[in-house]
């Protein structure tokens, strides 16, 4: 995806997701799942595609909107990982409240998927703590073979390697 978005696909992606957003808020209105959902949808695809002000606007709106519709269900945890994401990629103060709460809710989701916060947070918190994370992240993206999760996996175990003399 990440290539794809930053190559000459990333305009024609952007639009329909954008326009995919926009159709589920005229027929839903602003406050309903499929709105959370397509703009945490978006705001992936604007973090991959380095527009990350744009990004971190729409996983905004996508986390209101799932505090307000659907406040345990465990996509918001997407939004709530995309929104950590994004403020870092902007140089804004990222919450790692965000990171905990996302954590919480992605405990029904499959394992590598929940293996992105848990890399994440892990990297974060650091010590014990920290190294179990990025250990249950890296059984998590191993879990997949799908060629994303291969991807995170192989950086997963990066950096728990050049980090193993620190925890």
């Amino acid at each position: 995806m990440r290539r794809a978005l930053r190559a000459e696909a990333a305009e024609p992606a952007l639009i329909e997701l954008h326009e995919a957003a926009r159709i589920f808020e005229t027929a839903y209105g602003a406050v309903h799942r499929n709105v959370a959902s397509a703009l945490g949808d978006l705001g992936t695809a604007q973090l991959e595609a380095g527009i990350a002000a744009e990004a971190l606007a729409s996983f905004e709106r996508a986390a209101s909107t799932w505090a307000s519709v659907a406040p345990q269900h465990p996509n918001y945890s997407d939004a709530l990982y995309g929104r950590y994401r994004a403020r870092i990629a902007t140089g804004a103060t990222a919450d790692v409240a965000d990171l905990e709460k996302a954590l919480e809710l992605a405990k029904g989701k499959p394992p590598f998927q929940r293996a992105r916060i848990e890399f994440e947070l892990g990297k974060v918190v650091g010590g014990e703590r920290g190294a179990a994370l990025v250990k249950t992240a890296i059984e998590g993206f191993a879990s997949s073979p799908m060629p994303l999760p291969q991807r995170e996996l192989a950086l997963a175990r990066e950096w728990q390697v050049a980090h193993a003399t620190a925890q």
